[in-house]
């Protein structure tokens, strides 16, 4: 591990990340927690959600039709088509 990666590490750490997921993602404790880190990171369209098998709060990508305006998200993982 490099250190620049070992200094981002400790941050979300820090933050109150952890890596306690089954699924390997990085966990939050918090949706507050959650949004930060994303404001933190580089990449941009994320938003927290809450995972189902560690309670714990991770990021994904926003959808493609909600990036281009298209439909909200709520929409597109509840398959709402709007016409």
């Amino acid at each position: 591990m490099t250190a620049g990666r070992r200094g981002a590490t400790r941050k979300l750490h820090a933050m109150g990340a952890t890596n306690a997921c089954p699924t390997g993602k990085i966990g939050y404790p918090a949706r507050i927690c959650a949004r930060s880190a994303a404001r933190r990171m580089q990449w941009t369209h994320l938003r927290p959600y809450r995972c189902q098998q560690c309670s714990l709060w991770h990021l994904g990508h926003l959808p493609q039709a909600t990036v281009a305006g298209v439909k909200a998200a709520r929409d597109v993982y509840l398959g709402v088509s709007r016409g």
